[in-house]
């Protein structure tokens, strides 16, 4: 509500990657959370920049476990695009700390033009 009230408008955060959930098997003992794991990247995103790459399990950001991948977009959507994250991964078995900077979601038109 608060953003709509300032800026007319409401901007979701967005981290440029696609992710399913996570099988069982994947997620190691102790991890804290499911897990959503990445499938793919968009070359120029956040995401990217920050060093995620397909096959990473995202576990955490800001803190928040990230529980199955359906939470991940609404976690993500409800960070201010400019705001610098700290995002929990595992790869190849060990829990890495990744420092994100959240972009603003761009519109689907243009997600889509990339692509083609």
């Amino acid at each position: 509500m608060a953003q709509l009230k300032e800026d007319g408008r409401i901007t979701r955060g967005w981290l440029g990657v696609a992710v399913r959930p996570t099988p069982p098997e994947r997620v190691p003992a102790g991890a804290g959370a499911k897990g959503a794991l990445v499938v793919a990247v968009e070359p120029e995103g956040p995401a990217a920049k920050a060093g995620v790459k397909p096959g990473d399990i995202l576990v955490a950001i800001q803190g928040r476990p990230i529980d199955d991948s359906n939470r991940l977009p609404r976690l993500v959507a409800s960070l201010k695009p400019g705001t610098t994250a700290e995002l929990k991964v595992i790869r190849d078995g060990q829990v890495k700390t990744l420092t994100v900077t959240v972009d603003k979601m761009p519109d689907p038109e243009r997600l889509v033009a990339r692509h083609r």
